[in-house]
């Protein structure tokens, strides 16, 4: 249950920017405080325990973001040694048919989705 209240009170602070783990767990303890009671002790402790979880979530978020900016970069020299090879292969007039059919796919697989989507997600790193 405690850990429900921690992230139920939001990530944001009042101008859009996330807040600092020491203001999330700050604003959560304050929040416990009056809602449960605490007295001061209660609340130096529950501080220092959600500063802690605040801390591991931060680390766990940049750890995690670094992971998927890692796989995305190695997926992307796969494909881009796929598509060296695949040139080597190919003859220029096949090369322009394949292109052709996967930009068609891609577009299928859009609409598909709700076709509002963007088709790259470049600028997301």
């Amino acid at each position: 249950m405690l850990f429900v209240g921690f992230t139920a009170t939001g990530q944001r602070s009042g101008d859009g920017n996330r807040q600092s783990p020491q203001e999330r767990a700050k604003k959560q303890a304050k929040v416990m405080k009056v809602d449960l009671n605490l007295d001061t002790a209660q609340y130096e402790k529950l501080l220092a325990l959600n500063l802690k979880q605040a801390n591991k979530v931060s680390t766990t978020r940049t750890e995690m973001k670094e992971e998927m900016h890692e796989k995305r970069e190695a997926m992307k020299a796969e494909r881009d040694a796929y598509q060296t090879e695949l040139e080597t292969i190919l003859t220029p007039e096949q090369l322009g048919k394949h292109e052709a059919m996967m930009k068609e796919r891609m577009e299928r697989r859009g609409k598909s989705r709700g076709g509002n989507r963007p088709q790259s997600r470049k600028g997301r790193n």
